[in-house]
């Protein structure tokens, strides 16, 4: 795995000096490169093609994600997605969380770019590992208490993504908007629900949504058009069981830190946590597919 400084030329260079075939480019270090090393590595096997995961560090003004387009941007337009370096082989690919990019329709298309098929990463790690073991494991805890309170695991997601539901609309409201408020996608608990498991706070969500609205300059009803979207965009993807499309899969490790603490366990580390599940996940699943299958194509392009 390279820990690289990266800015375009940086990356280049080690393109050029590397004998790897693909470069896998990834947001974050915490949860990506074990997870996505576990996706790609029996492939690549399989074909012969040694990989380097590459995750963006920031580059001065930038961060994550808009790094890592940055990145790719540079790459496409030099026509550098894909080389040939003497006699070996060289491809790019990159795998982006999808937050809410399809909602906002900056999806880039490109079979050098693979979205998640959820949220973000973390997602999958609730979605498809042993939650009550992990749990129970990053916080040395009896599994059957945790177990006591979390009988159905998808369930207990649904359920605390449900709870949070005026913090996620308020999230994607300003993000729509262009307008920084306490309700974002960035932040990791909900201003509106304190502790993570309490009621929302409709004083405070209120507060929230009328600074929102004074700060967009729109008037009361082309406001209240937009919020009200906003609000059957999320209850429509509840409805259909697809709140992870919308719900970040980091919120998760609040709600379950305190669900920790409930069942009398210490306070587990959101490392320790993403670690843990990390573990449980079976990466053989066919959930896997859509991660797989764009690497699949893309060497079998060349």
């Amino acid at each position: 795995m390279t820990r690289l400084r990266h800015s375009l030329a940086g990356l280049l260079r080690y393109i050029q000096i590397s004998r790897n075939g693909l470069f896998v480019i990834v947001e974050g270090k915490k949860t990506d490169p074990f997870f996505y090393s576990r996706l790609i590595g029996p492939i690549c096997a399989a074909a012969g093609i040694s990989y380097d995961i590459v995750y963006g560090n920031s580059v001065e003004g930038l961060g994550g994600k808009s790094t890592l387009i940055g990145l790719y941007e540079g790459l496409e337009s030099n026509k550098l997605l894909a080389r040939r370096d003497g006699n070996l082989d060289k491809r790019c690919l990159f795998y982006l969380d999808k937050d809410v990019d399809d909602v906002m329709h900056k999806l880039i298309r490109s079979p050098h770019v693979v979205y998640t098929p959820f949220h973000c990463v973390e997602n999958a790690l609730f979605m498809y590992g042993k939650l009550v073991d992990a749990a129970a494991a990053a916080s040395s805890l009896d599994p059957a208490r945790l177990a006591a309170r979390m009988a159905n695991p998808l369930e207990w997601c649904r359920q605390k993504a449900a709870h949070w539901k005026d913090f996620l609309v308020l999230c994607l409201l300003s993000h729509k908007l262009g307008i920084n408020c306490e309700c974002h996608y960035k932040c990791m608990r909900s201003p509106i629900n304190s502790p993570p498991d309490a009621p929302v706070d409709a004083q405070k969500a209120e507060a929230i949504r009328a600074d929102l609205q004074a700060r967009s300059g729109l008037s009361d009803s082309g406001f209240n058009l937009k919020f009200r979207a906003s609000s059957r965009y999320v209850e429509c993807a509840f409805k259909k069981g697809l709140h992870d499309l919308l719900f970040n899969g980091k919120w998760y490790f609040e709600l379950l830190r305190r669900e920790i603490k409930l069942a009398g366990g210490g306070d587990a580390s959101n490392d320790a946590l993403i670690a843990a599940l990390n573990l449980t996940v079976d990466f053989d699943g066919t959930w896997t597919e859509p991660f797989r299958r764009p690497l699949q194509e893309l060497i079998a392009r060349n």
